[in-house]
């Protein structure tokens, strides 16, 4: 029996492309480092928004109550609902490795499909994650909106551009390496 996967890469194929590996990135909800940062921007910009919309009460419960709301949802969409949002999109996102490229599919208002060839020598990294899984960056870089770095609000960014939180990392670095070796 084949994998949803495996299942879900297979049209994508080449006709001389050989399906080696497909799998998907960890499911559920993921905690990054990064989120410590997020969280106490959120508790700040949380408290500093109660504050106003109280002192805006005292002139207009009308125009409180409206700026109240939005504020506020847009708080809690920030704060929690990014988590949701990215595990949603793991939930949608495919990787394959087959005897030419690495195949990224993923899609939760569009589809994304992203090739990365062996023949054009790209740079593979290696990076273990504490909860033992591992992602495997492909050394593409995409420039999300206008900004260049910054806080990236939903943590499955990256699975645009590595091999996200994968189980068997390990494993499909391995294989990745003898294909690139053997290209």
């Amino acid at each position: 029996m084949e994998s949803l996967a495996a299942n879900q890469l297979k049209q994508y194929l080449e006709s001389d492309e050989v399906l080696i590996w497909a799998g998907q990135p960890k499911k559920g909800i993921v905690f990054e480092i990064s989120d410590i940062f997020k969280t106490i921007f959120i508790l700040a910009f949380f408290i500093f928004t109660y504050i106003a919309i109280k002192l805006l009460a005292q002139i207009s419960i009308m125009i409180a109550i409206p700026i109240g709301i939005i504020f506020f949802s847009g708080l809690i969409v920030l704060g929690l609902g990014r988590f949701f949002i990215d595990a949603e999109l793991r939930k949608k996102t495919f990787y394959g490795l087959t005897n030419k490229r690495i195949i990224i599919t993923s899609s939760l208002a569009h589809k994304k499909i992203q090739s990365v060839y062996f023949s054009s020598k790209p740079k593979i990294e290696f990076i273990p994650n504490l909860d033992g899984t591992s992602t495997i960056d492909l050394g593409i870089k995409e420039l999300i909106g206008s900004g260049q770095g910054g806080v990236k609000w939903i943590p499955n960014i990256k699975a645009y551009t590595s091999l996200y939180r994968l189980s068997e990392g390990e494993i499909v670095h391995k294989k990745i390496r003898e294909i690139k070796d053997t290209s």
